[in-house]
């Protein structure tokens, strides 16, 4: 026959009533002391660092920024952009050089025929050294010559006399130009083969 504690002979002696509230009680005990538990546990769970969450870690990993790799892939790409970019704001500067120069020519040899025309068949009273006796005519509003450079292109005398006229377009930058121009009488525009500023044969090219 199994041995009886002291503890377990006070509660047979105890009445069934009393026995039943600290039964009640013991589980209330034990309840709370699991209440505990689980909340100390939370609190060290949501205490836990903020670099130890795996979710967390991988957020910072990317946060990182980009690789050396991926850097050097960009710059790459936007050089041979950017590159590409100078070459057709030359490509376009050139153009629009060369067209301005044409229409300033054209306007000079138009002078010319109006001149020519209310003088006889005259292109100038006399040899000239520049413009200006079209300018004072009103036939021309201003002296190119005099001038010098416009868009890369300096308006240079080959001569003016009253059987005709020869007026160059030289240019000045030859990285901003592919040709040099003249105009002669009549209102024969020519062209050189290059830009270089001691160019002397002009040829035909519309």
């Amino acid at each position: 026959m199994p041995m009886r504690t002291q503890e377990t002979v006070k509660c047979l002696e105890e009445s069934p009533c009393v026995f039943a509230r600290r039964s009640a009680l013991w589980r209330r005990r034990s309840n709370l002391f699991r209440v505990k538990k689980i909340a100390s546990q939370k609190s060290l769970v949501m205490t836990r660092p903020f670099e130890t969450f795996p979710k967390a870690k991988l957020l910072q990993k990317k946060a990182k920024g980009f690789s050396l790799v991926e850097i050097m892939t960009v710059m790459a790409i936007v050089t041979v952009l950017v590159s590409f970019a100078v070459v057709e704001s030359v490509k376009f500067r050139k153009q629009a050089n060369e067209s301005n120069c044409i229409g300033n020519l054209k306007t000079i040899a138009t002078a010319f025929e109006i001149y020519a025309a209310g003088h006889g068949g005259a292109y100038a009273a006399q040899e000239e050294v520049n413009l200006q006796f079209l300018v004072s005519a009103n036939y021309l509003p201003q002296d190119l010559i005099a001038i010098g450079n416009i868009g890369n292109f300096n308006f240079v005398l080959g001569m003016i006399s009253p059987g005709g006229y020869d007026i160059r377009a030289m240019a000045r930058n030859t990285a901003l130009a592919d040709h040099n121009y003249q105009i002669t009488t009549g209102g024969q525009l020519k062209r050189s083969g290059s830009s270089k500023p001691g160019d002397e044969e002009f040829f035909n090219f519309n």
